[in-house]
């Protein structure tokens, strides 16, 4: 019984920060509005109609005995743009810059309370099943 009850306590406690209740989305925007603390740079189209894809942000790492340099995370400096696209350092002025692509990610406070409500109403019923099932062996 106290087995039951740790697990159904550890999963409530642990699945929230599972399901982490974000959404993300990718989307395009003109240089003026593509900032944001919840978007993150991912390419560029630029007014000659090329579009380039950043790398993904990355530590340094160790592969097969080589030290692979860490990639920064795109950015907007002043009136340019610094990132890294297929391995090597890019740099744009924004002027020269049709749209900027982005994910952003966004936290939901309400889906957040909803799936924590539901999750300690279906840990009380499991509770209740459990003690009334055990309750019968006696």
């Amino acid at each position: 019984m106290i087995r039951s009850v740790s697990l159904v306590v550890t999963v409530a406690l642990i699945l929230p920060h599972l399901t982490a209740c974000v959404t993300h989305r990718q989307g395009r925007a003109p240089a003026t509005e593509a900032a944001g603390p919840n978007r993150k740079i991912t390419g560029v189209t630029t007014t000659a109609g090329d579009e380039v894809a950043f790398d993904r942000p990355r530590p340094p790492e160790e592969v097969a005995g080589e030290v692979r340099p860490a990639v920064a995370a795109a950015r907007i400096v002043g009136d340019s743009l610094i990132a890294t696209a297929r391995g090597a350092p890019y740099r744009i002025a924004l002027a020269d810059t049709r749209e900027i692509w982005f994910e952003e990610s966004e936290g939901s406070a309400l889906r957040t309370l909803a799936l924590v409500a539901g999750i300690g109403i279906g840990g009380f019923f499991l509770l209740a099943a459990l003690a009334s099932r055990s309750a019968g062996e006696y």
